[in-house]
């Protein structure tokens, strides 16, 4: 994120054009959780991403991931009261490599905490 944010903020570059960004780090709480990588190769004629736009799809992701993080660590506690489509993550949660699978539908949602 901090990566983009200085395009965007700091040089004023409104279109990303460089290709595939570094590859991030996920961690949260201090606890490692793996390598994420976000991709878009632009259309047919080099169109790219507006770097804003990049900046936004980070932010989202990020937040989906640990939003699904706090979920797994209190999966009793959101058990006992989900409903919606909280109660369709927690139920993901409960499905052998639903993890990969809640985090797509948060997404998919645009929900954010």
């Amino acid at each position: 994120m901090v990566y983009f944010k200085k395009r965007r903020d700091e040089l004023h570059e409104v279109i990303y054009t460089e290709g595939p960004p570094p590859v991030g780090y996920a961690i949260y709480g201090g606890k490692f959780y793996g390598n994420c990588e976000l991709v878009h190769k632009g259309d047919e004629i080099g169109n790219h991403l507006p770097t804003d736009l990049w900046v936004k799809a980070i932010i989202a992701a990020f937040t989906a991931a640990t939003t699904l993080l706090d979920i797994k660590n209190e999966i009793d506690a959101y058990k006992a009261r989900a409903d919606g489509w909280l109660k369709d993550v927690v139920e993901l949660l409960g499905k052998r490599g639903g993890d990969l699978e809640a985090f797509e539908y948060m997404l998919g949602r645009g929900e954010t905490s």
